[in-house]
């Protein structure tokens, strides 16, 4: 392989995850950020096709084409995105999770949603810098279903 295009994410502060999207024929980024958002572009020459809102510190994304939706999953929620036809999104909302539930997987059959979830604190130190500490046995998996 090698590469033959390059192009700019303009307004995406730190891409966190990238999926192409065959049917639609589109490329999927998920920014986290300041202004959290979810750029659809058109691969062929980087167009920006849209950009829509997301949860804050995107984590995960994924696309259920059964549904025509896309979710891409934050800090304390995730957020659905309906993919209406062409180059028509609408964002739905967020659906609130626990706080650092964030890395998803789904059900491309039934559209169920599940996130990793555990009881946490966060420590700063001196200097500022945060630690997250997991507590013990805390650990969950959450199931979200699709309407």
């Amino acid at each position: 392989m090698s590469e033959v295009d390059r192009f700019t994410l303009l307004g995406c502060e730190q891409p966190s995850k990238v999926v192409y999207h065959r049917p639609a024929d589109r490329l999927l980024v998920a920014c986290r950020g300041a202004q959290p958002a979810l750029q659809i572009l058109d691969p062929a020459d980087g167009r920006l096709v849209t950009a829509l809102p997301i949860a804050t510190g995107v984590d995960g994304l994924m696309i259920d084409d059964n549904r025509a939706r896309i979710v891409a999953s934050g800090d304390q929620a995730f957020t659905v995105i309906e993919h209406a036809g062409d180059d028509s999104y609408r964002r739905l909302g967020d659906v609130a999770t626990r706080p650092g539930a964030k890395i998803m997987t789904m059900d491309k059959v039934t559209g169920n949603i599940f996130l990793v979830a555990a009881g946490r604190t966060e420590r700063a130190s001196d200097t500022g810098e945060v630690t997250t500490v997991y507590h013990p046995d805390s650990f969950t998996v959450l199931r979200y279903a699709a309407r």
